[in-house]
């Protein structure tokens, strides 16, 4: 079974994707143009499918590229904006009112779900 490619390099991708340019994607990820040519030619390499069309002055979808950017970049654009709603909460406390506390440090009753459920001390 092929394994998935890697949610970081399909970022990549849909950075240069947005913004046809290898360069502006860089800027836009915080990395090297480099960086950014690498990770796309992994996925594509992973996937057996080019995603972009290079010329020397352009970058443009092939169409497994645009339909990748059409299934995927909303999802994608979804996992990202909860992931940041998620880090600007991390401090607030969500559940019931926790009563005991585990032994790996977790509240084990009156947590919210997909807590630590270790036995309590």
């Amino acid at each position: 079974m092929p394994t998935a490619p890697p949610l970081q390099a399909l970022q990549v991708f849909l950075a240069v994707a947005r913004r046809r340019s290898f360069t502006q994607a860089a800027r836009d990820l915080g990395v090297t143009p480099s960086a950014v040519s690498q990770a796309v030619r992994q996925l594509e390499a992973q996937m057996g499918v080019p995603l972009l069309a290079r010329t020397t002055r352009s970058v443009g979808l092939t169409g497994a590229g645009c339909s990748l950017v059409e299934a995927a970049g909303p999802g994608i654009a979804q996992a990202v904006a909860a992931l940041g709603r998620a880090a600007a909460q991390a401090g607030e406390l969500v559940g019931r009112r926790p009563t005991a506390r585990s032994t790996c440090g977790t509240w084990s009753r009156g947590a919210s779900a997909g807590a630590c459920r270790c036995a309590a001390r």
